[in-house]
């Protein structure tokens, strides 16, 4: 009898355990993947050389859910402004912001030099679903690209 009160005392405390922490992990928002595409070419960050042309005047980010989850075919990603920034050597030689994640860079490309870096920081991410109500995804990525 002592042996069944200390098992079913395991499992209620067990089961409180796990109903505590359940809303903390459905209340986290999905991860969003991003993808960029310059001159409608997509970008793969997922390879170790990352390059860019001289000639590459459009860039458009774009953010989806990577899960198939319910939640993520209700919800949209929607990207902020990003801060384009030519760097030569160790100084900024100019920058450009895209709004809503998209437009021309083509006054930095106008100046860019083999060797140059753009340096890629997006300010804002948001999660949207149906009714409008909005997540602010709390991840200002930085990405580097090399331009040959």
């Amino acid at each position: 009898m002592k042996t069944l009160g200390s098992l079913l005392l395991c499992l209620l405390l067990s089961a409180t355990t796990l109903a505590q922490q359940a809303p903390t992990q459905a209340g986290k928002p999905p991860k969003p993947q991003l993808l960029l595409t310059l001159n409608n070419r997509t970008v793969a960050f997922n390879r170790h050389n990352v390059f860019a042309s001289k000639f590459d005047t459009l860039m458009v980010w774009q953010g989806k859910l990577a899960d198939a989850t319910p939640r993520s075919s209700q919800t949209s990603v929607v990207i902020g402004d990003v801060v384009v920034s030519l760097v030569r050597d160790t100084r900024r030689v100019d920058y450009v912001t895209l709004t809503n994640g998209r437009g021309s860079i083509a006054s930095l490309a106008a100046q860019a030099q083999t060797g140059d870096r753009y340096v890629i920081q997006l300010d804002k991410i948001t999660l949207k679903n149906t009714n409008d109500l909005k997540e602010v995804y709390n991840l200002q990525p930085v990405y580097l690209i090399a331009i040959r």
